[in-house]
């Protein structure tokens, strides 16, 4: 009977043991959820909606500012830009994004977030040479 006493205290033990390291895993993994959405909410708030007249007419004033504007997309160009037009108006901006996208259609209205970076200029379908203001390292918020 002795043994078998020693046997269920060791056995309980163990899994008392197991439960607390269980319960300290799952309260480490909870701070460190936090801690990661904390410093997620402080890296969001140094974009800053800008005004589109801004990129538009000064777009090497604001070059490595973190900026969100607005717009619906009109030119998907997978996997990493599009071409957007600023929100109610037909005034162009070139966005690169660092990841690939998925889901992202031409007529979708977005806001887009990332760095300005003056201006990059390229051919159209027409051969004209086109320049637009440029947000690098974007991604949809």
């Amino acid at each position: 009977a002795t043994a078998t006493q020693e046997e269920f205290a060791y056995r309980s033990t163990a899994t008392a043991d197991a439960l607390a390291a269980i319960r300290q895993a799952q309260s480490d993994e909870r701070t460190a959820t936090a801690v990661a959405k904390q410093a997620t909410a402080e890296y969001l708030q140094g974009f800053v909606n800008i005004d589109y007249r801004e990129l538009r007419d000064y777009p090497g004033s604001h070059v490595g500012e973190q900026v969100c504007v607005q717009g619906t997309i009109f030119n998907v160009n997978p996997p990493t830009e599009v071409q957007m037009y600023f929100a109610g108006t037909y005034d162009a901006v070139y966005i690169s994004f660092e990841e690939a996208y998925t889901g992202v259609y031409e007529d979708s209205y977005v806001k887009v977030c990332g760095l300005a970076a003056d201006t990059v200029s390229f051919k159209n379908a027409s051969g004209n040479t086109v320049t637009q203001p440029h947000i690098m390292f974007a991604f949809f918020r």
